[in-house]
């Protein structure tokens, strides 16, 4: 995996927007929550749009079930998390959460918990 450079042309205060699989929410006391699955990924980069690059129609395009999680680009800066935009054909709100060079399990599913405990539901996936 190449090293991100943070692009810090994108302000803590920048939402990012992440696509929820219907599995990745869970009953909770209050309703419901993001599981920390939302913020993993095997490649170690999380992929997300930038809210003010998109519509939540176009973040959700191809995936009708699927819902949308908002979060803060401070919220995993301050977990030492890079974020960086990754443009793609057709998306250019693309961007990725990348974990630190070296991150040990632990502290991933950590800082994966942090994310999604910081993270609100825009929009419920729809169960099958």
């Amino acid at each position: 995996m190449p090293i991100r450079i943070d692009d810090l042309s994108i302000a803590d205060d920048d939402l990012l927007w992440r696509r929820l699989h219907p599995d990745w929410v869970l009953p909770a006391d209050d309703g419901f929550r993001i599981s920390s699955a939302a913020f993993k990924d095997g490649r170690r980069e999380v992929s997300v749009d930038l809210a003010a690059l998109t519509t939540q129609e176009k973040t959700l395009a191809g995936f009708p079930d699927q819902g949308l999680a908002e979060i803060k680009a401070g919220v995993p800066r301050s977990l030492s998390h890079a974020i960086v935009r990754d443009p793609i054909e057709d998306n250019p709100a693309h961007a990725l959460i990348c974990e630190p060079p070296g991150q040990p399990n632990r502290k991933r599913e950590r800082d994966a918990k942090e994310i999604a405990r910081q993270a609100s539901i825009l929009k419920m996936p729809q169960r099958k």
